[in-house]
């Protein structure tokens, strides 16, 4: 698909349909170059295509072990998409940037709630997380801001290193309450930019999960740009495939 819209798919973060592209402005207007595609498309383009995926890389050897949803390339085109069809996602990448979750209180006061950079946050204000949310919508022009239990079912789908739960007060006391806990802020950064595919924060570090639970551990290789290093290794991987696979016929 194609478009000049600046939403074109409802695509969510665990969405796995679409692969979207920011393509440049060069060829705008030039209908001999998209004549001359549409022809190779049209006169055996697409059965080359399909022949390249049936029997070249789905026949390579470690093709059926690939983790596509893990090695899945998020462009900075594909990022805009969710942050169009998700706003919680927006609302959530301002919460990482500014450090902080903030409400306004009875009395018409600014309130922050501080993420510690260095120990897993617990929440006990869960109102007052679920009024940073309603402000930041209707200050983007949501009308329809989810309830406080749809967020936190937004933020589980997500799958960043947020838990809620229900416990007893401090001292152990009392009924039991809504807790939301968060990992640090360090940690919800580097993860962040692994979902979203760069270095944003960290300039050059990634997440690797320790345990599927709430705490991520931050690895300490220098990647560069996530999302340069999986192209790179997409794009070898494929002129791979191909030099091998005419080498084959050659011989034959």
């Amino acid at each position: 698909m194609a478009s000049n819209e600046d939403w074109i798919i409802p695509s969510d973060m665990d969405d796995r349909r679409f692969f979207v592209i920011d393509v440049g402005g060069k060829r705008a207007k030039d209908r001999p170059y998209f004549d001359k595609m549409n022809d190779e498309w049209n006169s055996g383009g697409r059965e080359a295509f399909c022949y390249l995926l049936v029997e070249c890389i789905s026949q390579q050897e470690d093709f059926p072990s690939y983790d596509f949803e893990n090695e899945k390339i998020t462009t900075k085109a594909h990022w805009e998409q969710m942050l169009l069809s998700n706003p919680v996602i927006e609302w959530y990448d301002r919460i990482l940037e500014n450090g902080y979750f903030q409400y306004t209180d009875d009395d018409g006061n600014k309130k922050k709630l501080e993420l510690a950079p260095n120990k897993t946050n617990y929440f006990w204000q869960t109102e007052e997380i679920h009024k940073d949310y309603v402000e930041y919508m209707k200050q983007q022009g949501h009308k329809f801001p989810f309830p406080k239990n749809r967020l936190s079912m937004n933020l589980n789908k997500m799958k960043v290193s947020f838990n809620n739960e229900r416990r007893k007060n401090v001292e152990g006391e009392g009924d039991n309450k809504t807790i939301w806990e968060f990992a640090s802020l360090t940690i919800l950064r580097r993860e962040w930019e692994r979902i979203m595919g760069n270095d944003k924060w960290s300039g050059a570090k990634m997440i690797t999960n320790e345990h599927a639970g709430i705490i991520e551990q931050m690895a300490e290789e220098n990647t560069g740009d996530l999302a340069a290093v999986k192209g790179k290794k997409l794009l070898e991987g494929l002129s791979k495939i191909i030099v091998n696979n005419q080498r084959q016929k050659d011989t034959e």
